[in-house]
């Protein structure tokens, strides 16, 4: 699989109150989101931070709307955002200055790593609350981590966890996280956002109607109305955490193509927008719009899947012959006009798990012919260009990607 490593690039409309919302709001990572909040509190353990302006409404322009509400069921960018909107509440957090982990911005006051490595014991927080006023507990996260190992649920990351033997609850206060093995990210996986067990009990997740619209949360805003392939509006929470947000309201307001979305940002109708690279010369010379750019600590990625389920994919000669066959380097200074690194790995650099010892696949259309040859993929006799076939069957992929984005389009 390709990676080119992606130059955050947003346009901030300058409005009051905009700062403090974005990394809570947009930010995702596998297996779930669980953003950093951007202002940094004082190093006071217990000390509540000083009252913040309080502002409107703050609406974001994206491309494509979410699928589920569901954490579980997740599996695209747009859901993701909406669910680290409604639901976000890991048990630890980053510091977003030096990335060490830090129990200020989670919702365990410390964990104890025993057995060397083999045992993460969180002890929560008091106090903790859903958006409902029902206690946010312990038990919480281990039903959480109950319905994710269950195959019934289909947790699309669920193969990430397997080096989780056990989880339970020795009592109100304390998780305990029992792996088979030492695992250097285990702490990276153990930190998820819960679910609530009260209002999921034991009905199918995907059959659920809090799945799709849900009224019980613990982020920063919950989900007020979501309009299908128009608008999601979030309402503060008055029972975060880390405290009510700063902002009223959070729209994620939909675009057809990212023009669109650049129109409504030059306008005023829209507060944020990320920026295709063709746009960002002029989003830097337009008066009253921020243009933002920057390379995150964490991996950000675009990428090519392969479905494996497909019998011609399965074959990893097909798979490595399309990694050869793709310019990538082209692909950042054409479509992404040097906004953008190439990478041949998720893990970012800032990473301790970052190693150069990984398996690269250069632009190399004579290797690329070879492996399709090896696996019986060959052109027209007396040709050396053509479609491929194999006992008759044309070699054809179908490469699906999300219309309106111009980028992607360009790449496919």
């Amino acid at each position: 699989m390709n990676h080119a490593a992606i130059t955050k690039r947003s346009a901030i409309r300058l409005t009051t109150g905009l700062l403090g919302l974005l990394a809570g709001a947009c930010n995702s990572s596998l297996p779930q989101a669980t953003p950093a909040p951007t202002a940094r509190p004082e190093k006071r353990r217990g000390v509540p931070a000083p009252p913040r302006p309080v502002a409107g409404t703050i609406t974001i322009g994206i491309g494509s709307d979410a699928q589920t509400m569901q954490p579980l069921l997740a599996r695209d960018t747009a859901s993701a955002a909406y669910i680290a909107t409604h639901y976000n509440a890991p048990l630890m957090r980053r510091d977003p200055e030096t990335l060490d982990w830090d129990p200020t911005y989670g919702t365990a006051a410390g964990v104890v790593i025993g057995d060397q490595g083999r045992t993460l014991r969180f002890t929560l927080k008091p106090g903790l609350q859903w958006s409902d006023g029902k206690p946010l507990t312990v038990h919480d996260y281990r039903y959480t981590y109950a319905r994710m190992s269950d195959p019934s649920t289909g947790y699309p990351y669920r193969d990430l966890f397997r080096s989780f033997e056990a989880v339970t609850t020795p009592d109100d206060e304390t998780l305990e996280l029992t792996l088979r093995e030492p695992f250097c990210p285990a702490l990276d996986y153990a930190v998820l956002n819960p679910i609530p067990q009260h209002v999921f009990g034991d009905v199918p997740l995907d059959a659920h109607p809090a799945s799709t619209k849900p009224t019980v949360g613990s982020g920063a805003w919950i989900l007020s109305s979501w309009t299908r392939d128009q608008e999601a509006v979030f309402v503060a929470n008055d029972r975060f955490y880390l405290g009510r947000p700063p902002t009223d309201r959070l729209v994620f307001r939909l675009a057809r193509d990212a023009d669109a979305a650049f129109a409504l940002l030059r306008t005023g109708e829209i507060d944020h927008s990320v920026l295709q690279a063709s746009d960002w010369d002029e989003a830097a010379r337009t008066p009253g719009i921020r243009a933002v750019g920057y390379y995150p600590p964490t991996a950000a990625w675009t990428y090519i899947g392969f479905n494996l389920r497909r019998p011609l994919l399965s074959d990893i000669r097909i798979r490595r012959a399309l990694a050869h066959a793709i310019d990538r380097t082209r692909m950042v200074t054409t479509i992404r006009q040097g906004h953008a690194r190439l990478i041949d790995s998720i893990v970012a650099s800032a990473s301790w798990a970052s190693t150069s010892d990984v398996t690269r696949s250069p632009y190399d259309l004579a290797k690329a012919r070879q492996l399709l040859d090896e696996a019986g993929w060959r052109t027209p006799e007396g040709q050396q260009e053509g479609t491929r076939t194999r006992d008759g069957v044309p070699l054809v992929l179908r490469l699906h990607y999300n219309s309106g984005n111009r980028e992607r389009e360009q790449i496919a």
